[in-house]
């Protein structure tokens, strides 16, 4: 991240991202090919924050359109699910692509997550399928060791879950 806040926006995930926007250009207006296959300079990513860690959470809009209409399915009266849809969707922020493939992660985000807003930071971007986190680099260390301690535990004690799970 740089000192303005921006991120780049892993190439990987920029090409998946390519296609889409593309087959929404063409069903919309006739487009074809994007010019340049490595910017999407105004197509946006959502950005907001995870429920389970002290990182945030990026989608495409084909994503995020799949999460909004899960969240509107959680029952309206239940205290759980109105603290989820609150956090979920009040954080939430349409980040625009710019030229270099970066998103300007606003600073509200920013310190749900503890990253400096105002000095080059180190961070570590993690995909997660359809989504990729973005996450303070000594947070991750701490929590990818964590992760390591369990995987050996699994390893000697599988639950049902994981024994039915083939990769």
């Amino acid at each position: 991240m740089d000192d303005r806040g921006r991120v780049a926006v892993p190439a990987k995930y920029r090409d998946r991202l390519k296609k889409y926007f593309e087959r929404r250009a063409k069903s919309q207006e006739g487009v074809g090919e994007l010019e340049d296959p490595t910017v999407l300079e105004g197509d946006s990513l959502i950005v907001t924050v995870s429920l389970m860690e002290r990182c945030l959470v990026v989608y495409a809009p084909f994503e995020w359109t799949r999460i909004t209409s899960m969240l509107r399915e959680l029952p309206t009266f239940d205290s759980q699910a109105h603290t989820i849809r609150h956090a979920v969707l009040g954080y939430a922020e349409d980040c625009d692509l710019d030229r270099q493939g970066r998103i300007l992660v606003p600073e509200r985000l920013r310190r749900y997550a503890g990253l400096s807003q105002r000095t080059k930071m180190d961070l570590k971007l993690i995909g997660q399928d359809s989504k990729f986190e973005i996450w303070r680099h000594d947070l991750w260390e701490e929590k990818d060791e964590m992760f390591n301690r369990r995987i050996e535990h699994l390893k000697e004690d599988p639950n049902s879950v994981l024994s039915t799970l083939v990769l």
